[in-house]
């Protein structure tokens, strides 16, 4: 198992070691060495617990590393919707393939930026543990307000509408527009169900079930890249589609930035280790490398796929509003349809997957440090898993699933994820002085986050000069958390009605879930 050095940890007010003496926490070479956060940095108080030594259990390798953030990355966009970015370069092949490129190397920034966050506070949340330990204890309030009453149900229950969707179109496949929209919702149902079961019952589970769906996309994209090559090499057509591939009509700076801004989230999901650091093995060394490989192999894969799509199809087929990769099946061959769209499928149910191991993390996390209600971070005693946090997880996506449309509301999920990002990064310059770098810590080159930075600060201007009015509520969502901040630290919170409610629903969850409140080492 691994052991750390902690003596970092102890230069900063915000985290230290426990302060019994030496020789009676001396861990052995073969054993965990716990880090214990102080009430400065948890903020909550004392609650005694029967068994402190219940934690999440670590059985995150590097291959399900490189599956959860692979599996993160690559969702439904690279089959569905490549079109945006081609439309918005004005039809340039050429420009379009270079976005992808340069969006690439911005994941690659953000990503080794965030491997070096993990490497040096080993604690789960991903964004939120970063934010709040840069930026203190409300930045971290108002960050898990917005993502964990909007922001992450929403995306769950998109993710799992979107999953039902293309599992039902074999069976509509010729006329997949005609869905009966109670279809849908029972089949995004039964997805939510049984990936918030794998994931409360075993954490393994889920990794498992993430792998396969990695495996699957994996599959289905090296399908498409090598009929692409096979038509590249044999079919003289193929090559016309590159000829004069950096010709462009009605190109802006506006559309290139849109194009950006579109394809840079196309390799969102490079975070998703980040939110569960303490369960994985060797966090300071699968950390980076998991992140280095995933990212490597999705830029590849990707950019391998466009130049396939595009050796294949027409710029007028790519822009045609409809799933590019079922139109490049079509025309190349037709019975592979019957493999690709429910790889597409599978692909969807495993973006379902990440979101739900991810935002019970987060929600998680928050229970623990009593930002949120501590009865989320209760769990399972036998299984080891965020079982409580699962639950309210899945209830929440169930009635955004019943209440229908989504799309509208998470048209701002990518402001929020870049505002926290951006955070979170910008937060790296001070974590640097607050915790130094051990021998074992992972140290980006400070041109990567910097590079990040100023680029997603551009990205968010420009969406908020261009459609300011959409942005209005979010905002004064994200400001309401403010004043709820200090509402959470009154004593109607800590001492009274709500206080009552938290400890009534964590007796209830003891007993009818078996559930015991995590230990606050980590």
């Amino acid at each position: 198992m691994d052991t750390y050095d902690t003596s970092p940890l102890t230069r900063t007010p915000q985290f230290r070691t426990s302060s019994s003496p030496p020789s009676t926490n001396t861990p052995s070479p073969t054993s965990d060495t716990t880090i214990t956060t102080n009430d400065s940095f948890n903020n909550i108080n004392p609650v005694e617990r029967p068994n402190d030594s219940l934690r999440l259990k670590k059985n995150i390798g590097l291959v399900r590393g490189v599956s959860y953030v692979m599996g993160g990355i690559i969702g439904v966009g690279i089959f569905v919707s490549p079109q945006a970015v081609l439309l918005n370069t004005g039809g340039s092949v050429g420009i379009s393939l270079c976005v992808w490129a340069f969006c690439a190397v911005v994941a690659f920034c953000g990503g080794l930026t965030y491997a070096e966050l993990g490497s040096r506070i080993r604690k789960s949340g991903g964004s939120y543990t970063y934010v709040r330990a840069a930026w203190g204890d409300w930045a971290g309030f108002v960050f898990l307000w917005t993502q964990l009453t909007v922001v992450r149900p929403m995306a769950t229950a998109l993710g799992a509408m979107t999953a039902a969707e293309y599992a039902l179109r074999p069976v509509f496949i010729d006329c997949p527009d005609m869905v009966p929209r109670s279809s849908k919702t029972l089949v995004a149902l039964c997805i939510l169900g049984i990936l918030v079961f794998l994931n409360s019952y075993d954490t393994s589970w889920g990794g498992t079930i993430q792998t396969l769906s990695t495996v699957c996309k994996m599959s289905a994209l090296v399908i498409i890249v090598v009929i692409g090559v096979i038509f590249f090499c044999t079919d003289g057509e193929a090559t016309e589609h590159f000829e004069d591939m950096f010709s462009q009509q009605g190109m802006t700076v506006g559309g290139l930035t849109l194009a950006i801004y579109s394809c840079n989230y196309a390799y969102i999901g490079w975070d998703n280790l980040n939110m569960a650091t303490e369960e994985v093995k060797k966090a300071q060394r699968n950390i980076p490398l998991s992140i280095l490989l995933a990212v490597g192999l999705t830029s590849i894969v990707y950019i391998s796929a466009i130049v396939s799509y595009h050796a294949v199809l027409t710029t007028p087929q790519i822009v045609s509003g409809l799933a590019v990769a079922a139109v490049f099946t079509e025309v190349t061959v037709p019975p592979l349809l019957w493999v690709i769209v429910p790889c597409i499928a599978i692909s969807a149910t495993g973006i379902v997957n990440v979101i739900i191991f991810t935002s019970t993390r987060i929600n998680f996390i928050g229970g623990r440090d009593g930002l949120f209600p501590e009865v989320l971070s209760m769990v399972s005693v036998s299984r080891k898993s965020p079982l409580v946090s699962c639950l309210v997880l899945g209830m929440a996506a169930a009635i955004v699933v019943l209440l229908g449309d989504v799309i509208t509301v998470l048209g701002t999920y990518a402001l929020f994820r870049a505002s926290g990002e951006t955070a979170a990064i910008l937060g790296i310059f001070r974590l640097r002085r607050k915790f130094p770098a051990s021998e074992n810590t992972y140290v980006v080159p400070t041109a990567a986050p910097v590079f990040y930075l100023l680029l997603h600060l551009s990205l968010v201007v420009v969406a908020l000069t261009r459609d300011t009015e959409r942005y209005v509520i979010p905002f004064l969502l994200t400001l309401s958390g403010v004043p709820l901040y200090f509402l959470s630290k009154s004593r109607v919170c800590r001492e009274g009605p709500l206080k009552k409610l938290n400890d009534a629903i964590a007796d209830m969850c003891r007993k009818l879930l078996l559930c015991e409140f995590a230990s606050k080492t980590y």
